[in-house]
């Protein structure tokens, strides 16, 4: 299993009723995230910050929408103790598209 670390300047991922996290809009394989259920995701703003988000993958859907690719939406079960995570040193490129990385 791999980490997935999403960079989103927007922050525009937010907390279901039942208090798990959902991601906004992704670029990403089906079948990566079929194969990743159950490991870490980490959120950060921007490259060189500490992680402001972090659980455990427990699902996803596809988005709607007029999407050239696939975009999914990622559900995790929060965990408290990845905030402020520093494994990653991705640094995103200016008009880096889809800044995600498994790591």
């Amino acid at each position: 299993m791999s980490t997935l670390t999403l960079y989103c300047r927007s922050k525009n991922d937010t907390t279901d009723t039942n208090g798990s996290g959902i991601t906004g809009d992704w670029c990403l394989s089906k079948k990566r995230l079929e194969e990743n259920i159950g490991s870490t995701i980490l959120l950060y703003s921007k490259g060189g910050d500490s992680a402001y988000r972090g659980g455990t993958i427990s699902g996803f859907s596809e988005s709607q929408g007029s999407h050239l690719t696939p975009r999914f939406k990622v559900f995790f079960k929060e965990d408290e103790t990845l905030v402020g995570d520093k494994r990653t040193s991705f640094t995103r490129k200016k008009g880096a598209a889809n800044p995600v990385s498994w790591i």
